[in-house]
């Protein structure tokens, strides 16, 4: 993260990379509750299709960090080999 005008101190990156994080989790509060008012009212469609075990808990992995990092918790992706596709 370099600053518009120059370099970014440590200190100023802590705090930008504060902001982010709250921006981030902000983001995530506003768009929950719009995502279950489309599934009450119907506007979300599900398809069945078959999908990675592994995959899908490598991307909640990805997406969840910003949020457990700040609760001090771990999240593991343990992956087996054989596993096959959920359907």
């Amino acid at each position: 993260m370099d600053g518009l005008a120059g370099d970014v101190t440590p200190e100023q990156r802590d705090h930008l990379q504060t902001v982010l994080r709250s921006m981030n989790q902000l983001g995530a509060m506003v768009r929950d509750p719009l995502e279950a008012t489309r599934a009450e009212s119907g506007k979300i469609r599900i398809q069945r299709r078959c999908v990675s075990i592994s995959d899908l808990a490598t991307e909640f992995a990805k997406i969840s960090h910003s949020r457990v990092e700040t609760r001090c918790v771990e999240i593991f992706c343990l992956h087996v080999s054989g596993l096959s596709k959920l359907t």
